[in-house]
């Protein structure tokens, strides 16, 4: 069933990552997302999602083999070549689709992603038409009860309580620009821990780091960081996290899968 949202996305699905050495020889590809579960590749969960949620067009980053292992796309899908980084791939990505008012960013990795868990998370996006970046978390106590514990996963404390993050991104398209820029500047800096520190605030850093930062605090430095509203979007599904990087990723998702069928 397709959700409909009161907001137009587009959706680009990052799925261009190498696998390790071990991870490669364990799923037996050395394109992570080309990773067979359900008898299908682990980005078919990702890409399903998008079409899902209601996404207008779909731009799928990768290689050869996760293009052969995908087979044709369905409508309002695209492939985009990957770039020399993550930030370069999504540049890809947006460039394959038309212009769009809402981007969401989603990894190819995520097995058990469903297409309610993208459109609760582009439901609560900021509605305004002016720049803004926005990232989703999950509560740590909603990992711990949809898959008890995930092997590796961290978390970070703001306003007292222990999030996880890093799966699901959204732009407006000016936001997307800043975005870009602020990533070209700590790459520039990537070798300075000061200047990254500076960008960011050191006193912003340290509270970060000591556990001590609100959300309000943390969405205040990231707005100024990215020079544009950033906002941080709490409440979002496990599934949004859960990923595949290692062995024991791979693992963990075989297992909690066969829990599932079983």
């Amino acid at each position: 069933m397709e959700h409909q949202n009161e907001l137009a996305f587009s959706a680009v699905i990052s799925a261009a990552g190498q696998a390790s050495d071990d991870l490669a020889l364990r799923i037996g590809t050395a394109e992570k997302c080309a990773a067979r579960l359900r008898d299908e590749p682990i980005c078919s969960a990702s890409l399903g999602a998008a079409l899902g949620a209601g996404a207008s067009e779909v731009a799928v980053v990768c290689g050869s083999e996760l293009r052969a292992a995908l087979g044709p796309l369905p409508e309002r899908c695209v492939f985009a070549e990957p770039g020399a980084g993550p930030v370069e791939s999504a540049q890809n990505g947006c460039r394959a689709l038309s212009d769009f008012e809402l981007m969401v960013f989603l990894p190819g990795d995520l097995p058990f992603v469903e297409a309610g868990h993208v459109a609760g998370f582009v439901s609560r996006c900021p509605k305004n038409a002016g720049p803004w970046v926005a990232a989703g978390v999950c509560d740590k106590a909603d990992v711990t009860a949809r898959f008890a514990e995930i092997p590796g996963m961290k978390y970070t404390t703001l306003s007292r309580k222990k999030y996880a993050g890093g799966g699901i991104f959204a732009a407006s398209p000016e936001g997307f620009v800043k975005a870009v820029g602020l990533a070209t500047r700590f790459a520039q800096n990537r070798k300075s821990q000061f200047r990254m520190a500076w960008q960011f605030g050191i006193p912003n850093m340290l509270k970060l780091l000591a556990g001590r930062m609100s959300i309000d605090g943390a969405e205040s430095a990231a707005s100024k960081l990215f020079g544009c509203e950033a906002r941080i979007i709490t409440g979002c599904a496990p599934e949004l996290i859960a990923d595949v990087d290692t062995v024991e990723d791979w693992e963990f998702a075989k297992s909690f899968h066969r829990s599932q069928v079983s």
